[in-house]
């Protein structure tokens, strides 16, 4: 509990307050303390058994060297004299020969306990328990060691004067200083490597650290680029990580939608104005007219005509987008009433038979003997086939052709709308569903509109998980609309 609040605060506390660079360059660093920690726990280890086979393989070594110098000196010593040479071998030539060994010597009486030199006290004339030696008097074995302590060694043997013992050598040697030589020259390489690591993560390591971090600084800057409405800035995502390549791809389709989103807000409130400016101003000039001139009835009769048209038409557009907001707000409740689609569309040639009569339109309608019934709200139904119908109307030119049919296919209903008018050109047809959009800016006032019909009808069968397609050949080559609303279970049994 302790650790994970301390690992909690650490995160929270400490790494929120360093960048990505500086997190990826600390990474790096831990990284190589711990790799640093790792080896040198097996160095260690390494130079435990390095120095444990070295002690052995040098102590024996010393060793021998010990009892051939030994033996050296009794020989010197029996040609020189004992006293003189006593004298010299103590104070000169035993230091000498056991501080370059790094070793202790003491020389003991054939009796075994009685020493009369050693190397770290001098001269002396002690008696001590030395059961190793004891042993090798007795010639229980022929060379003792004594292994009594962990951290020293010693050996005990004659030195010999014409092949018989003369005194007795005893040498005891450190294991710490073996391994404290071996575990310098391994310190040495250990901190010649940790400086190179460290040097390697302060260049290396930064440098990746940079280029890691790059790219994320200029995802940075052209995000701050659109806040300042720069909305055709892209991110660059060559050469880089496939995480980022792919944070980068996603930036630059949500920037195209963005912009794209808010240039159809631009164009959509310019349209808007445009579309309620033209009916205000109309309306305003009759008034004008009304108020000053005091015109004949027959001309105030039809002034006021054209204003309720005009009144008429403000209405519906108004209703319009009170409906595509509730759509965009999510707010459109979705029906469950069952529509009848066939009688429906009579209820649609009843509202538009003074106009299919004026402009002498060839009007068809083909259903199936089954009805075709779809889970909706009837007002919606009514409004999506009410723009179709009424905008293949309008674009048809007199005597021409509109043919209405619906079928049943895979579960959905379609209602195909086909015209022999004006139709719609290639590089219109991708924004026939933009608000106020119109293909042929010339028939704004002559072709009656709100130029939001198609936009309805669209967001409406949307909401019913539905779809709605326009197509047409080009200019003149007529127009075709395909409904596609999901059928009602109802109609699926007496399709059934």
């Amino acid at each position: 509990m302790y650790f994970t609040w301390h690992w909690v605060y650490f995160q929270k506390g400490i790494m929120s307050q360093l960048s990505l660079r500086n997190r990826i360059f600390l990474s790096y660093l831990l990284l190589i303390v711990m790799a640093t920690s790792v080896i040198g726990w097996i160095a260690n280890r390494q130079i435990r058994q390095a120095a444990e086979l070295n002690f052995t393989e040098r102590f024996y070594e010393h060793y021998d060297r010990t009892l051939i110098e030994m033996d050296g000196y009794v020989y010197e010593a029996d040609l020189f004299g004992v006293d003189f040479y006593e004298q010299t071998l103590w104070e000169e030539e035993l230091p000498d020969f056991t501080d370059d060994l790094g070793i202790k010597i003491e020389l003991l009486a054939l009796d075994g306990s009685t020493g009369f030199y050693d190397t770290e006290v001098g001269r002396h004339n002690l008696t001590r328990d030395y059961p190793d030696v004891l042993r090798l008097i007795n010639e229980e074995e022929e060379l003792v060691a004594d292994d009594t302590d962990a951290q020293t060694r010693s050996l005990a043997g004659f030195a010999w004067l014409e092949d018989e013992p003369f005194f007795i050598v005893r040498m005891t040697e450190s294991f710490a200083d073996v391994e404290n030589d071996i575990r310098s020259q391994t310190l040495s390489l250990v901190v010649a490597v940790l400086i190179a690591g460290v040097v390697l993560v302060l260049g290396v390591g930064g440098l990746l650290a940079r280029a890691l971090t790059r790219p994320l600084t200029d995802l940075r800057q052209s995000a701050q680029a659109m806040a300042d409405g720069k909305l055709d800035t892209r991110v660059n995502n060559d050469n880089v990580p496939i995480e980022v390549r792919l944070l980068a791809q996603d930036f630059n389709q949500m920037a195209e939608q963005v912009e794209a989103m808010v240039s159809e807000q631009k164009a959509f409130a310019s349209n808007a104005a445009h579309e309620l400016r033209t009916p205000l101003t109309g309306i305003r000039l009759r008034l004008e007219t009304l108020i000053e001139d005091k015109p004949e009835p027959e001309i105030l009769e039809r002034y006021l005509l054209e204003i309720d048209d005009e009144v008429r038409r403000l209405s519906k557009m108004v209703e319009d987008l009170r409906v595509l907001s509730r759509v965009d707000a999510e707010r459109l409740k979705v029906g469950n009433e069952q529509v009848n689609i066939g009688r429906l569309l009579d209820s649609l040639q009843f509202e538009f038979a003074t106009l299919l009569r004026d402009r002498r339109t060839n009007y068809t309608v083909y259903l199936p003997e089954f009805p075709l019934v779809v889970t909706a709200s009837q007002s919606h139904v009514r409004v999506v086939l009410r723009n179709l119908l009424e905008n293949a109307i309008k674009y048809t030119p007199e005597g021409g052709r509109v043919t209405v049919s619906a079928q049943a296919v895979n579960e959905v209903v379609q209602v195909w709308v086909e015209d022999d008018g004006v139709g719609i050109t290639a590089e219109n047809l991708p924004h026939v569903f933009t608000r106020f959009y119109r293909a042929d800016k010339s028939r704004n006032r002559k072709t009656p509109g709100t130029g939001l019909g198609l936009s309805l009808a669209h967001a409406i069968v949307q909401l019913y998980g539905g779809g709605l397609t326009i197509h047409s050949d080009g200019r003149d080559q007529g127009t075709t609309a395909i409904v596609t609303l999901p059928v009602s279970p109802l109609s699926t049994k007496l399709i059934g």
